[in-house]
């Protein structure tokens, strides 16, 4: 008799599905959840949501997407300064005139040594006297920093408010320096940017988490100083090509470092996305982002992302990117927007000026955020693997249910719904 009975209990639990019994255990106890976060217990604001832009210069629309900030590249060194003392502000000048013109802020990066302030195509920052009486000084490269630094931020003033200083140093690619020299250069462009202008809000070098040692790089980093030369560490905490949920553990790595190191300051990711497939053409150019995701997973992803590094106490994060070729919000012909981009407007009118309560997931891989706006909860849920049925707990008590592509729908009292990897929103209304 007892065999029969516990086989009818393990039938029923899975008639019903795993995700109905643990949503049925949502208002029970927290021991049903296996991470929960603890979001900042401000409200949502719209500068959350911000994007990296390319290629506008070769024909790719402006964001069809409401967004706050613009990280722009076209502020590197090598450009702007090709040869010395030969200074080209045309594009750079354009940018800044349309982000002005559209109202939205700009974060440029202060990125790059050219080859013709190279030393034997190196970097040395050490200011050397000459050996021989009537010998010309060699190149120092701290002093030619400093001048592009102040040339810029000079030219900017009152314009630009917001300067990251170096993009992805721990990859050989973009800086062939050591730690010491990253922090010498931090330094320099800090100082000579609060001077300028103390208002300016300085960002630091963003590493990425695709170099495998990159917390041990972020340590030195912070044991050499360099977390004391900046208002906001930035950080590119790209999953891809895995889900968003990956990034967590090492969002905490990086903030346990942060205050091991004495460093209380805003988190921000000003890098982030995934490759996801066009509809004109598909050409991947960044490999290590993996397969391209299709429209649901795009779409899924994105939110995700922006939910989940909320609730893990990023205060900003860069999409990656409108205009890419093969990671962009738009077709690869840059003039047609894709579903992620339908989404990218939606999950903001979801989210901006409401409080984020907490966000937790149940062993099954089911999450929960539940978020409060003019005193009425609401609920945003997804599965992270595939599609179940999830038991809304009897005290929820949605008005309506709105999804990620904006459809509405009315709540009719349905003891159950289908969620999967794309979140919805359970929204209650006030009477």
């Amino acid at each position: 008799m007892l065999p029969r009975l516990l086989l009818l209990v393990l039938g029923y639990i899975l008639g019903c599905g795993v995700a109905a019994v643990w949503g049925a255990l949502l208002t029970d106890s927290s021991r049903a959840f296996s991470q929960k976060l603890s979001p900042p217990p401000q409200s949502i604001g719209r500068e959350v949501f911000s994007l990296n832009i390319v290629n506008l210069e070769y024909g790719v629309i402006w964001p069809t997407v409401p967004f706050f900030s613009w990280r722009n590249f076209h502020s590197a060194w090598e450009k702007i300064e090709s040869r010395p003392g030969q200074w080209n502000f045309f594009q750079l000048d354009q940018d800044i005139s349309l982000a002005e013109k559209q109202q939205v802020e700009i974060l440029l990066q202060l990125v790059t040594i050219p080859q013709w302030a190279k030393l034997d195509g190196r970097i040395d920052l050490a200011c050397r006297e000459s050996s021989q009486p009537n010998e010309e000084p060699p190149i120092c490269q701290s002093t030619l920093w400093k001048n592009y630094v102040r040339t810029v931020a000079t030219r900017y003033k009152g314009r630009v408010h917001a300067y990251e200083l170096w993009n992805e140093p721990n990859v050989k690619e973009f800086f062939t320096g050591t730690v010491s020299d990253l922090v010498t250069l931090n330094r320099i462009a800090y100082q000579t940017l609060k001077e300028i202008d103390p208002t300016i809000l300085v960002v630091s070098s963003s590493l990425t988490r695709l170099n495998p040692r990159t917390l041990e790089y972020l340590k030195e980093f912070f044991k050499q100083g360099g977390g004391q030369f900046a208002d906001v560490m930035s950080h590119h905490f790209y999953p891809a090509p895995d889900p968003p949920e990956t990034m967590l553990n090492f969002i905490q790595s990086f903030h346990s470092l942060m205050r091991e190191h004495g460093v209380y300051k805003p988190v921000w990711n000003t890098e982030t996305g995934w490759n996801m497939l066009n509809r004109d053409r598909n050409q991947i150019t960044e490999h290590w982002a993996g397969p391209s995701l299709n429209d649901e997973l795009s779409q899924a992803y994105m939110a995700r992302t922006y939910l989940l590094s909320w609730a893990s106490g990023i205060e900003r994060v860069y999409w990656y990117a409108w205009g890419h070729r093969s990671m962009g919000m738009t077709e690869h012909d840059g003039k047609r927007p894709k579903a992620i981009a339908t989404a990218f407007s939606e999950i903001q009118h979801w989210i901006v000026g409401s409080q984020m309560k907490n966000c937790r997931n149940t062993p099954d891989h089911t999450w929960v955020c539940k978020l409060f706006r003019n005193g009425q909860p609401q609920w945003i849920i997804w599965n992270a693997q595939r599609h179940v049925p999830f038991h809304l707990p009897p005290s929820w008590k949605p008005s309506r249910l709105k999804y990620l592509d904006g459809r509405v729908e009315m709540f009719l009292g349905q003891p159950t719904i289908d969620i999967g990897p794309v979140p919805i929103l359970l929204e209650r209304i006030a009477p």
